[in-house]
């Protein structure tokens, strides 16, 4: 019921990954968008390593729309501590590594977050056109074709 109650609250599409989804790609440019997939992610278990990168995804936001440095810091490396983790217990989910790379691309250098770039970027070139999902298919490739800067041969192994 709290669940029903609290997906209603947020005006969230029927299917939990899409809601998911949807609320962290909104997030990216509102803070009020973070601040309701922040409430939304405390109602889910965090043990499940895609829950978990996006419970660390969000933190890494919120960071984005802190004023305080030291509360910036503080959510960036929660957020940094919870999506490592979450892809070392799930090393090979694409949706992770996208969530991970997106963010280091994104993320100032001085904060050191960008020493898997190289290797999360090969590995969305080389695994995209097998993802299943379709949505999440179609979001990762716009974001490589949009925001990588990719080769035409790199955006050859995209098709």
């Amino acid at each position: 019921m709290k669940t029903l109650i609290i997906l209603t609250l947020l005006n969230l599409p029927q299917t939990p990954m899409l809601s998911l989804r949807s609320l962290y790609h909104n997030a990216i440019e509102s803070e009020s968008s973070a601040i309701k997939l922040d409430t939304y992610l405390k109602t889910l278990s965090s043990n499940e390593p895609l829950t978990m990168g996006y419970i660390g995804a969000t933190k890494m936001l919120l960071a984005k729309y802190a004023i305080l440095p030291s509360q910036k810091y503080s959510y960036f490396t929660e957020g940094r501590q919870k999506i490592d983790a979450a892809i070392a217990a799930s090393p090979g989910n694409l949706e992770l590594i996208y969530l991970r790379y997106s963010i280091q691309l994104n993320s100032p250098s001085f904060l050191g977050y960008n020493k898997n770039i190289k290797e999360d970027r090969s590995a969305l070139i080389n695994g995209a056109s097998s993802i299943d999902d379709h949505e999440l298919k179609v979001k990762i490739i716009s974001f490589l074709v949009f925001s990588a800067g990719l080769s035409a041969a790199e955006r050859d192994l995209l098709k």
